[in-house]
């Protein structure tokens, strides 16, 4: 099964399953780290994008990218890769964009993780 945000795929319950039968009793501890790191890399972006420090806000797009292909949380990991490859293009405008993409579609994306904590 997928969750589907705006007709965009937030998370790819299969690979989620398949995380949780892998890593069993540390599932939850991934989960709940990945949440917590993610919104502090929102708001890490947020201030980076008001200084305009593209090197920094390249750098978490990297981090964030990996690791929400990690979690098959598709829409995300393609958001933070926008941000990764505007950077390195300078197309600046896409990169806010991204970030805002990414700010409304976090807490959409946590309330569908935190199912997982239960």
């Amino acid at each position: 099964m997928t969750s589907f945000y705006k007709n965009k795929i937030a998370v790819d319950e299969k690979k989620l399953s398949e995380l949780k039968v892998l890593l069993e009793d540390s599932f939850t501890m991934l989960i709940h780290t990945f949440i917590v790191d993610t919104g502090i890399q929102v708001l890490k972006l947020e201030e980076y994008a008001a200084e305009k420090q593209y090197l920094e806000i390249k750098k978490i797009a990297h981090s964030m990218k990996g690791a929400s292909a990690n979690m098959g949380a598709k829409y995300l990991s393609s958001l933070a890769e926008d941000i990764e490859e505007s950077c390195k293009t300078q197309d600046f405008n896409t990169v806010f964009k991204s970030i805002n993409l990414i700010k409304t579609h976090y807490p959409i994306l946590k309330q569908i993780l935190e199912k997982y904590l239960l």
